[in-house]
């Protein structure tokens, strides 16, 4: 999982935004500085500098000057399961364009502008377990401290068509490229028209979304995998894992999580970091 690849040249991305409905596009190319930042105005700036946040439906970055960037984690999830390092990411729009509403079509076009293998990352890894906890919905993060990266992760959506779905896997680079990077994120149709009115979900369509109405699901194509949605949000947690700044070696088990709760598993891993430091 942690060998260290360089991306060749510059890939653009064009296209909705998930959220906004808005037009939006990406730039991501070599920076030649350690690890994914965020390049705006002429400057590179690390992930772990920024602030960010977000609402359970997605992650919504906040730099110095108040530009937010949300629904990073798809994008962010494709560069750390390929283990890139040294890139930059230049956004217009306001958001990172939604695509096929997973990881592969950003996986695919940074692998065809071509990557260059060249050592191994540098993992933060735990002296001990980190837990976050939500106990009136159910909900846990814990960390544990593994000679790699492994995700176990459980959902539950009683009397819908998911139900209770779980997969425990160590990703890798290949894995990650054939089990996880194809996996699209998904509604309860019952939430869709809240999403909206909420300003939310605006770009969202059967092009980059399922809908699960009950025991229904609406997928263009049908399920990529029979626990699709589950991969789904391992795809997610990869991605938010990515606001650490550094790979995380770590045994990460989710039960009923979530964007929230990913981004409290991060904000206790950084806050042991500086307190040990």
């Amino acid at each position: 999982m942690f060998s260290r690849y360089f991306l060749d040249r510059e890939v653009l991305f064009r296209g909705v935004g998930l959220h906004s409905g808005m037009d939006c596009s990406v730039r991501v190319f070599p920076s030649g500085k350690k690890g994914i930042n965020l390049y705006r105005d002429g400057s590179l700036i690390p992930l772990d500098r920024l602030d960010w946040d977000g609402d359970g439906r997605g992650t919504v970055l906040t730099l110095s000057d108040g530009y937010k960037v949300r629904t990073v984690e798809h994008l962010f999830g494709a560069i750390a399961g390929l283990g890139l390092d040294e890139i930059a990411v230049e956004v217009v729009g306001g958001e990172i364009p939604a695509m096929d509403g997973c990881a592969s079509s950003f996986a695919e076009a940074l692998l065809n502008a071509g990557v260059t293998e060249d050592g191994f990352l540098d993992p933060l890894r735990l002296d001990g377990p980190i837990a976050v906890d939500d106990r009136s919905s159910g909900r846990s993060v814990v960390a544990l401290p593994y000679d790699g990266l492994r995700v176990t992760y459980v959902i539950d959506y009683p009397g819908t068509a998911i139900g209770t779905q779980c997969l425990s896997m160590d990703l890798s680079r290949d894995n990650f490229i054939d089990r996880i990077a194809s996996c699209r994120t998904f509604a309860m149709m019952e939430d869709v028209e809240t999403l909206r009115k909420n300003g939310l979900s605006l770009g969202g369509s059967l092009e980059n979304a399922m809908v699960v109405d009950g025991r229904k699901i609406l997928a263009k194509g049908g399920l990529r995998f029979e626990d699709e949605f589950v991969r789904h949000k391992i795809l997610d947690l990869l991605g938010d894992l990515v606001l650490l700044g550094r790979p995380l070696a770590a045994h990460v088990i989710a039960i009923k999580a979530g964007h929230s709760m990913h981004q409290r598993l991060v904000k206790e891993i950084a806050k042991r970091r500086i307190s040990e430091d």
